[in-house]
């Protein structure tokens, strides 16, 4: 979960530079665990299984 939620608040922070990081956690502690997942699996990998395997198969590869 924490890599998520980490994932998230950069990102918040990128598409905002002026967001501090404690209002992005803030933000985003609104959701609940399970938002928090679905919400890094769509903005990190557009929701597809195949952005995940390539993502992995990289990251395996290094």
């Amino acid at each position: 979960m924490a890599d998520c939620d980490a994932y998230l608040v950069a990102r918040s922070m990128r598409d905002n530079r002026r967001r501090r990081m404690s209002d992005a956690l803030r933000g985003l502690l609104k959701l609940t665990d399970k938002q928090r997942v679905a919400k890094f699996y769509d903005d990190r990998f557009g929701r597809s299984e195949n952005n995940v395997v390539d993502a992995f198969s990289k990251a395996a590869q290094r």
